[in-house]
């Protein structure tokens, strides 16, 4: 549960965050990797993930049918607990029609499976 300075600090952070997209989506709607160190990057480090800690975040983690941009780890564990896949701001997904036809959780590989 968090705390009410935690849910405080989120709030401001998120102002933040839109105030960096009101005055820089242009550039954030050009650029994925702009957009995931200015946003989700803050974002995922607010929420208490260390993104200079490699055994709680890796970056372009492989998960058999290509990388997701984050794995997040819990320590000790084998298994990322949370993928994360991040687009440039002009990117508008809902995930939907990704994977047609076929039940879309048996295309996905073991990893993501597991992760869903």
């Amino acid at each position: 549960m968090l705390k009410k300075a935690q849910v405080d600090d989120l709030r401001d952070l998120i102002k933040t965050l839109k105030n960096r997209i009101r005055d820089h989506g242009a550039e954030l709607a050009r650029s994925e990797t702009e957009t995931r160190n200015v946003l989700v990057d803050q974002l995922l480090n607010k929420l208490g993930w260390d993104m200079g800690n490699p055994d709680h975040v890796k970056r372009e983690h492989n998960v058999g049918i290509g990388n997701v941009d984050y794995a997040l780890f819990k320590d000790g564990e084998e298994k990322p607990v949370v993928l994360v896949e991040a687009k440039k701001l002009s990117t508008h997904t809902t995930g939907q029609g990704v994977l047609r036809g076929v039940s879309e959780t048996e295309k996905l590989p073991k990893i993501l499976r597991d992760a869903a």
